[in-house]
C-alpha cells in the first residue's frame, strides 16, 4: 500500500504526525505478518488441508513457507510504503495457483487495509 501525504502543514506539525506514522506502521507490519503465518491456507477438499477453529489452514512439509512471511514498512521519498511478503521462489505460485486457494499476502492486505487507513486518517487530523 502506497501512502502519500502532501505537506501543507506547518513542519512541526507534519513532523511529529509523520513520526506518530512511521511507529504506528511497523507496529501494524508486525501484525500482518503474525496474521499471515496464523491464517495461510490450503483449499478445501486437499489432502494437505486441516481445519481448526473453522479456518483451513497449510499443512506445513518444512515450515519453510509459513516462516518466509514478512511484513515490513520503509519511509521512501513520496510517504511510506507497508507490505507482506513472500520469501520463497514459489511464492508467486503459491499467491496465484488455484485460483488463490494458497493465498496468504493479499487477503492479509485485505483484512487489514481498512483499519490503517482510518488509522492515517485519524493520525493527520
Amino acid at each position: 500500500m502506497k501512502i502519500t501525504v502532501k505537506d501543507q502543514m506547518p513542519t512541526e506539525w507534519y513532523a511529529v504526525r509523520e513520526e506518530a506514522l512511521a511507529d504506528y506502521l511497523k507496529g501494524e507490519a508486525a501484525k500482518m505478518e503474525k496474521w499471515a503465518k496464523e491464517n495461510a491456507s490450503s483449499p478445501q477438499g486437499t489432502k494437505e488441508h486441516i481445519q481448526e477453529g473453522g479456518r483451513t489452514k497449510w499443512i506445513d512439509q518444512t515450515r519453510i513457507a509459513r516462516d518466509s512471511l514478512t511484513g515490513g514498512f520503509e519511509k521512501t521519498d513520496k510517504g511510506f510504503l507497508i507490505y507482506i511478503g513472500q520469501g520463497v521462489k514459489y511464492g508467486k505460485a503459491l499467491e496465484e495457483a488455484n485460483d488463490g486457494a494458497y493465498a496468504i499476502c493479499g487477503p492479509t492486505l485485505k483484512h487489514h487495509i481498512p483499519e490503517i487507513k482510518a488509522m492515517i486518517k485519524r493520525i493527520f487530523q
